[in-house]
């Protein structure tokens, strides 16, 4: 399959004067809450043949929003149009049935269900009882939608949990796009795909926008809106603030508009100081694990932020749990402040001082049904205990302090990972680390799924941290980050260092780019 962006033919269908899809006055209250509050007399429209991106904060309403069109929240006023008539699916069967369905940034798969299986599950209403009973339709449904994809390499047969996280994104996309909708929700998807998906998803999206389809599109990924979108619509605490083309405006007025705020402004270090004369805190010679990578080296100094860069598979993961504790080198020394280690496993590396922040949060982050207060304490409960301050008392007491200190947006620390947003997870997730002082933060895609006012947040306490002295490792997939908070910037290409740039060198995308390829 291509992976370029189609382009699009004229006269485009978003040229008609008739919305596909139109919005009025739609509210939606919680207790204590208004999180959807459009203006009756302004409607929002969104025309066939068009990707019509809505970005904004964790908490601008985006979420509850799509939900309202694709029937899984109901709204407390308002009303819609599709396709020119009345639209208020109950449910999102119903929503289904009549043309709309929705991709999630979460997964949406059952793991022990095969991939046909997950293909046809909530269908009942859509497919006569005898299609869903007969294995032989099924088997050719299930194959039909995963042609649209063009990924057959995909077995039907397989479990859904055994398949990568982007082949179960795809599924879920290919289930989507089975039944032909009108109208085709999808919610941070590239969050979880490699360089390679994120270019197939825009060329089938594109594709199915060309034959007349509404995409609407939500991602933190402003740079996404600009490759993609054909219109951008901009929300902050519940109500719309501008509708344009992304041709109109630019990522840095964007973020203003959604934060009130450049974004860029508070983001990065705009001096050319590389803050490498610290203290070496790790030391890194000689590093292997078979089929991963070899002969890595480097130097982290107190103070200084390391980046690693690299494409997908060039080893930079494994580098990060390597050095947690999680895969077994077969060659090369850690040193921690001078003191070779030898991790047997995650426990004895938080035991010298070194923390890390994993790309999965969901999966491998947090507990999502534990308590805040429980998730932040779990890391340091040895550490608490030695100088005797362990208790429910002491555990809300530092849950609260950091909460604030992170401004997670949280009823208390007796909620749950699982009630609160992408970026509010994550920051739950940092907040771990900060109940004791670590020599090492290793963060692994720190702001993936992390809307730009969260972003901007973890830069800062990035920085924060930097300044008090915390050596931090950051392996990312964003270039942008990369460059803007690194000191050093290390690149690995297959397996090994192919580079090394300083900010004194003042690096470019390309340059870094470059050493990848």
């Amino acid at each position: 399959m291509t992976t370029a962006v189609a382009p699009s033919p004229a006269p485009r269908a978003a040229d008609r004067a008739e919305p596909l899809l139109r919005l009025s006055g739609v509210r939606k209250e919680y207790p204590g809450t208004l999180a959807v509050d459009l203006d009756p007399d302004v409607p929002l429209d969104f025309a066939a043949g068009t990707i019509h991106a809505l970005v904004g904060e964790n908490g601008a309403g985006k979420s509850t929003l799509v939900g309202v069109i694709s029937g899984t929240t109901a709204p407390s006023a308002g009303t819609m149009t599709l396709a020119g008539r009345p639209y208020a699916p109950a449910d999102v069967v119903e929503a289904r049935r009549l043309g709309v369905d929705i991709v999630l940034q979460e997964p949406g798969l059952i793991d022990t269900m095969s991939v046909e299986e997950n293909l046809l599950l909530g269908r009942e209403g859509v497919y006569a009882p005898r299609v869903l009973f007969s294995p032989a339709h099924r088997r050719r449904l299930a194959e039909r939608a995963m042609d649209l994809l063009g990924r057959r390499s995909i077995q039907l047969n397989r479990p859904a949990g055994s398949l990568t996280l982007e082949d179960q994104k795809f599924v879920e996309l290919a289930r989507a796009l089975s039944l032909d909708p009108q109208v085709l929700v999808i919610d941070e998807m590239t969050a979880n795909l490699s360089e390679q998906g994120v270019p197939e998803l825009f060329s089938l999206l594109r594709s199915f926008a060309d034959r007349g389809g509404l995409v609407i599109y939500i991602s933190h990924y402003l740079e996404e809106v600009f490759r993609l979108c054909d219109q951008v619509t901009v929300m902050k605490d519940g109500r719309i603030v501008r509708t344009m083309p992304p041709a109109d405006t630019s990522e840095d007025e964007l973020s203003v508009l959604m934060v009130g705020r450049s974004i860029r402004a508070t983001m990065f270090r705009d001096d050319a100081v590389a803050r490498t004369d610290g203290p070496v805190v790790l030391e890194v010679d000689g590093l292997a694990v078979p089929g991963r990578f070899r002969d890595v080296s480097f130097q982290l100094h107190a103070g200084e932020v390391l980046g690693i860069a690299g494409l997908i598979g060039c080893g930079s993961e494994a580098l990060a749990l390597a050095l947690f504790g999680d895969l077994r080198p077969s060659a090369g020394a850690i040193r921690v402040d001078g003191r070779p280690i030898g991790y047997g496993q995650p426990r004895d590396a938080i035991a010298d001082g070194l923390a890390f922040v994993p790309s999965d949060r969901e999966r491998e982050g947090l507990i999502l049904n534990l308590s805040l207060e429980r998730n932040i304490g779990l890391p340091s409960v040895r550490w608490l205990q030695r100088y005797g301050l362990i208790g429910r008392r002491v555990e809300t007491r530092i849950a609260r302090g950091l909460i604030e200190r992170l401004a997670i947006v949280a009823r208390g620390p007796g909620d749950v990972p699982y009630s609160l947003s992408g970026g509010n997870r994550q920051k739950v997730v940092l907040a771990k680390w900060l109940v004791r002082r670590n020599r090492v933060l290793i963060l692994h895609n720190p702001t993936r799924g992390v809307d730009v006012g969260g972003k901007a947040e973890i830069y800062q306490l990035v920085r924060s941290l930097a300044d008090e002295g915390v050596a931090i490792l950051l392996v990312s997939d964003e270039l942008p980050e990369l460059l803007g908070l690194s000191d050093t910037l290390l690149i690995m290409r297959k397996g090994t260092l192919s580079g090394r740039v300083s900010r004194a060198e003042r690096p470019t995308e390309e340059t870094v780019i470059g050493y990848m390829l």
